[in-house]
C-alpha cells in the first residue's frame, strides 16, 4: 500500500506540527493547551505506527486539528456549527481507524468471498464509531456531574451530538466499504 505522494512526506509536516505547538504552548507556560496538543500527537503518531491509507490518516489529522482548535481558540462557544462539525469528523474517520484495529488485531475479519462482505465492514465500522460518541457523552456528563465543569448544553445539545456523530459514523462506514478496508 503506497502511503505518501511520490518522494514528498507532506503528513509529516502536519504531525510535526502538533508537537512543535505543544512545544510552544509548553515554553510559552499554558500547560492546557501543551497537553491538548501533545495529546492529539499522541494519537496521530498511533495512526501512523498503524500504516493506514493516506485518506484515512490525513482525515484523522483533520479531525483533530478541528477537535485542538475548537478547544484552544474556544471554536466551540462562538460557534454553533462548530461543535456538530466535530461531532461529525471525528465519526467519520476514528470508526474506520477502530474497524483496522480490530482487523490487524484479528478480532474481526472481513471475508471477501461471503456475499455480504460489504455490509460487515460498514456495520462493524458504523457501530464502533457511534459506540464511541455516545461513551464520550457519557464522559461528558460523568466531568460535568463530578467536577462541575460545563461540558454539555442541555438535552437538545447532546441528543444534536448524538445524531451528528450518528451520520459521521454512516459516513465511515460507507467510505470503509467504498475503499474495501481491511481486505487482503
Amino acid at each position: 500500500m503506497k502511503r505518501y505522494w511520490g518522494d514528498i512526506k507532506p503528513m509529516d509536516y502536519l504531525r510535526t506540527g502538533f508537537f512543535v505547538a505543544a512545544a510552544f504552548y509548553f515554553f510559552a507556560g499554558n500547560l492546557a493547551f501543551t497537553w491538548k496538543f501533545f495529546l492529539a500527537w499522541i494519537l496521530i503518531m498511533v495512526v501512523r505506527w498503524l500504516q493506514v491509507p493516506v485518506w484515512l490518516e490525513l482525515g484523522f489529522m483533520i479531525a483533530g486539528i478541528f477537535q485542538v482548535l475548537g478547544n484552544n481558540l474556544e471554536l466551540f462557544q462562538h460557534y454553533t456549527y462548530y461543535d456538530k462539525l466535530v461531532h461529525f469528523t471525528l465519526p467519520v474517520f476514528s470508526g474506520p481507524l477502530m474497524y483496522l484495529l480490530l482487523v490487524k488485531n484479528r478480532i474481526f475479519e472481513p471475508n471477501a468471498s461471503q456475499p455480504k462482505w460489504g455490509w460487515q465492514i460498514f456495520y462493524v465500522t458504523a457501530f464502533t464509531a457511534i459506540t464511541a460518541a455516545v461513551l464520550w457523552e457519557i464522559v461528558e456528563f460523568t466531568v460535568e456531574r463530578e467536577f462541575h465543569i460545563p461540558l454539555q448544553h442541555g438535552n437538545t445539545d447532546t441528543m444534536t451530538d448524538l445524531i451528528t456523530s450518528l451520520l459521521g459514523a454512516i459516513t465511515g462506514g460507507y467510505l470503509a466499504v467504498l475503499s474495501k478496508l481491511g481486505l487482503k
